[in-house]
This record gives C-alpha cells, sequence and structure tokens, in this order.
C-alpha cells in the first residue's frame, strides 16, 4: 500500500505506517519488529507534503528530507500541489500498481484547546480551511481513478465539539464530504495512556474506506477502531441522520448543514462510525492501566545540558506560574473580570504518563504548560530526547544542524505519538491477511 503523507511534520505517519528501517532493524515503539520484519513492504510512502506558511525556516521539511533520504518530500504550499504531481512522485518509485492510503495530521489551531471557546472559528478559520485542500485532492485523484482506498487522519479531540455555538457542526461537515466520495469513516477520540503508552495526549483518529477494502463491513454498529482498541465499556447514542441536509448538490447540502446544524452538545460522542449518511456514535469509557510506561520511563540517565536545569531563584517563577491565581483584566469593551487558575503540581511525577506536550514547550521561561522534573541533580527542563521518546519517535530524529531546542521541542508539541499509528498499522494489515487467507481457503474449495 502506498502512503501520500500531507501535513507530514518530521514523519510520524510514515514511521508508524512504514517503519523506520535503520541499521538493518525496523524501529517499532511498540515492541519486538516482527510485525515490520514480517510485513516489511507493506506500507511504502510515495509522496509527502510539509509546508509551514510564512516561515521562512522550513525546518519540519528539512528534518524529513535529511532523515529519510528518498526523495519524497514536497516543500511546498498545499494549495499549490495537484493529484498529478502526487501521482508522478509515486511512479517515480515504481509503487503505480498499489492501493493508496493517503494521512495527516491536518493543522489544528483552529480547533485547539490553546484557543478558547469564543475564538474558535472551526472549518471558517485559517488553518481550518486546509481541510478542503484535503478534499480537493481526494476528489482530483478519483477522477484519475486513483482514489486512496483507505485514509487515516488526526486532529484534537476538540475538533468533535466545535465551533461552540454549533456543538458538532464542523465534524458532521466532514463526515458528510467524505461520505459524499464514497467512504465509510470510523472515529474515535484516543488517549495513547489508555493504551500504555507514555503520554496523556487526547486525539481524535478518523480511518475512513472504501467498500472494496477489507475493512468494510455491513455491520451498523461494528467498528474496527472500536472493536480492536477494546474499550471497557461502551453505550450506544443515538444515530444522527446526516441525509436530512441534503439538497440539490454537494455545495448546497452542505450550506444547508451549516445553517441548520443546531446542538447545544455534541452528539458525536468519542466514538462512531458513519456511512451513507448517517452516523451510529458510541459513549465509551477508558482508563489508564497500572501498567502504563511512564514519564520516568523515557528520563534520560546521562549528561544533560546546564540550560535545562532550573536555579533557585528561578523556581520560584515556576512557582508562580503553576500555583493558583486570580488576575484582574479587562475587557475590549473595558469591562473588568477575573482570570483565574487553580493550583497545580510544581513537578511532573515520573510514576505516572506524561501530560500532553504542546508547542510551547521550549524555552527556558517559566511556564504553567511546560514540563518541569525533579532529579537528584536538581530541578529541570525536559531535553529534546526526552520529548521525541514521550512521542515514541527514535531518539534524536530532530538533531538536525541549525535547529534549536526550542524548535526541536515545537516540533514534538506539533507531533503525535507513533506508538498509536503503529496500532492502526496492525488493525489494518491484519484486515488485509484475513482477506488473503479467506480468498486462499475459496480457491481451495
Amino acid at each position: 500500500m502506498t502512503i501520500i503523507e500531507l501535513f507530514a511534520g518530521v514523519g510520524g505517519f510514515r514511521i508508524g505506517l512504514e517503519g523506520d528501517k535503520r541499521n538493518r532493524k525496523y524501529y517499532s515503539p511498540l515492541g519486538d519488529y516482527q510485525s515490520e520484519l514480517q510485513h516489511a513492504q507493506f506500507f511504502k510512502t510515495g509522496y509527502a507534503n510539509q509546508f509551514e506558511p510564512s516561515k521562512k525556516k522550513q525546518i519540519a521539511a528539512d528534518i524529513y528530507e535529511e532523515y529519510f533520504k528518498d526523495g519524497v518530500m514536497d516543500n511546498t504550499d498545499i494549495s499549490d500541489v495537484s493529484a498529478n504531481k502526487i501521482l508522478q512522485s509515486i511512479e517515480n518509485l515504481h509503487l503505480g500498481n498499489r492501493e493508496i492510503i493517503l494521512v495527516g495530521g491536518f493543522p489544528c489551531q483552529d480547533y485547539s484547546v490553546a484557543n478558547g471557546l469564543h475564538t474558535s472559528k472551526g472549518l471558517l478559520g485559517k488553518k481550518g480551511v486546509l481541510w478542503w485542500e484535503i478534499y480537493r485532492l481526494l476528489k482530483e485523484l478519483k477522477k484519475l481513478n486513483r482514489q486512496p482506498a483507505i485514509l487515516l487522519l488526526e486532529n484534537v479531540d476538540r475538533l468533535i465539539v466545535s465551533p461552540a455555538k454549533q456543538r458538532g457542526r464542523d465534524f458532521a461537515i466532514m463526515l458528510y464530504t467524505l461520505n459524499s466520495l464514497g467512504y465509510t469513516v470510523e472515529y474515535k477520540i484516543i488517549n495513547a495512556a489508555e493504551f500504555d503508552l507514555p503520554q496523556k495526549r487526547k486525539r481524535v483518529f478518523i480511518l475512513a474506506y472504501l467498500n472494496k477494502t477489507p475493512l468494510n463491513h455491513k455491520k451498523r454498529y461494528h467498528n474496527n477502531i472500536h472493536e480492536t482498541f477494546k474499550p471497557e465499556t461502551s453505550d450506544k447514542l443515538e444515530s444522527l441522520d446526516l441525509s436530512l441536509y441534503k439538497n440539490k448538490g454537494l455545495q448546497s447540502s452542505l450550506q444547508q448543514l451549516e445553517e441548520n446544524f443546531r446542538f447545544k452538545t455534541s452528539p458525536f460522542g468519542n466514538a462512531g462510525i458513519c456511512r451513507n449518511f448517517k452516523a451510529y456514535p458510541f459513549k465509551e469509557k477508558t482508563s489508564i492501566s497500572a501498567s502504563c510506561r511512564t514519564l520516568g520511563s523515557v528520563v534520560s540517565n546521562g549528561t544533560v545540558p546546564s540550560e535545562f536545569y532550573v536555579s533557585n531563584q528561578d523556581l520560584e517563577k515556576w512557582r508562580f506560574h503553576k500555583g493558583s491565581k486570580k488576575i484582574l483584566r479587562y475587557k475590549p469593551n473595558g469591562d473588568m473580570y477575573y482570570f483565574a487558575e487553580g493550583k497545580m503540581h510544581l513537578y511532573d511525577s515520573l510514576d505516572k504518563p506524561s501530560r500532553t506536550i504542546i508547542t510551547s514547550e521550549g524555552g527556558k521561561s517559566a511556564s504553567r504548560t511546560k514540563h518541569l522534573i525533579k532529579t537528584s541533580k536538581g530541578a529541570r527542563r525536559l531535553i529534546p530526547q526526552e520529548l521525541e521518546k514521550l512521542n515514541m519517535f527514535p531518539e534524536n530524529i530532530t538533531n538536525h544542524q541549525g535547529v534549536l531546542n526550542s524548535e526541536r521541542a515545537f516540533l514534538m508539541g506539533n507531533a503525535l505519538v507513533v506508538g498509536v499509528v503503529e496500532m492502526f498499522r496492525d488493525l489494518i494489515i491484519d484486515k488485509y491477511q484475513s482477506e488473503n487467507d479467506n480468498q486462499l481457503i475459496q480457491k481451495r474449495k
């Protein structure tokens, strides 16, 4: 299966699916390399795109290109990318006779908790608009008879409840557009730590597929993700009929959906399946097991540069930022209000999975959101290699000439947990392997 990786960053989807073959051994964040060795050629990357608008330094693209050294990286604005350009890259690598999987962690700033509810613009925001570039490329590929058989997309969990005044509207639009292209869509909010991975990172993963793939089934409430990741408990929610918004043509249907989709709380739960414009959501309850990998499991025992240690004087600033506070502020119209924050622990526990890494993790300044750990040599911030390990990337993947430590931290704040992607790799391979086995049985009969 040929990978098209959009919004590639430094290659998290690629490493999770294809495996990172270095020193004649496949990198596998989940364990023993057996799946990578047995299915070494199942996934192969044919095209990757990474471009950060308004940035002179294209750090992520440079790291990707240098790290993989195979010429698939296209560092151009995605709005200038055509399906023909993608397919030419695939043909150059002699991968044109395989099914396509399109993957990407499309930009999420307009859905992120970093924005307040009142400022979240969802699909109408500058970053949210990039969803339509994915849709455009899918349509172009379809016209060329090279429509991706599978999509695997990732975003912040807040996507399912965006925007504030029409909960779930943006996600409904995405489901509708993917259904209009013939995809069945499965989704699930996955907290990496709930599957014993070392970071409490919640993201919504979207797995979409065409009818011809082995992932397809005809059961309404059956869901490959739901089944494979084995939630402890699951309740079916009321189904949602998106076909009610159908009108003459896709554009008018989406306009009707945008205008009339009115929910105070999102109807999509935290997992579900949508086919033929009907969504069947679940509400799943999960928990973090005692055996979960911890922050302490990735902490380095080697030499740590002095810049990462916090002096006793600066430690007071960290106490302030992580302490409870009530600050008087003013709205644009001059009205007063109090900004309040509760107290949080000064040091991050080494005996639990890490809090979510965010893009502001780098830099020396004291912060409420940055990690701070207590060691025998004093209090310190996390080094880039530890952040890479929390996202389960190969160590020092972001160690690139001219890239600052703060920039390396930013890249990891934007990345995903590779171990979750590898779980999807195993899911897809298992389904295809089962299909092949069934075909062999039928032939023998």
